[in-house]
């Protein structure tokens, strides 16, 4: 089973702290094809829902992911999914996602 998971795009959609940060680097390091999805609207949740970190964010590299990663980094603070799923954006950002991902692995002709 792992081996089919391998060949999978997984989209991660964790919380945005240095724990859900680390998962999405460990799938990475174990060989897993992922993708780090932030919702567009993401900025707007900082101000209003952004909590102080309680474990320090690691010295790292934060440029491929969403850029409001290494603002909350920066800044020693974090943003738990929830959040953002309960926006009535979510929805149609993540049918969006998957529509690219499903043209994206459609055949060529």
């Amino acid at each position: 089973m792992v081996s089919r998971i391998r060949k999978q795009l997984i989209v991660h959609f964790g919380d945005l702290d240095p724990k859900g940060i680390a998962i999405f680097q460990a799938l990475i390091n174990e060989g897993f094809p992922v993708q780090h999805f932030v919702p567009s609207y993401v900025e707007e949740f900082v101000l209003t829902n952004a909590q102080t970190c309680d474990s320090p964010w690691a010295q790292r590299e934060f440029a491929p992911m969403h850029s409001v990663v290494s603002k909350l980094a920066a800044q020693g603070l974090w943003l738990e999914q929830e959040a953002l799923v309960l926006d009535h954006r979510f929805e149609r950002e993540v049918n969006s996602l998957i529509e690219g991902l499903a043209i994206s692995d459609e055949p060529s002709q």
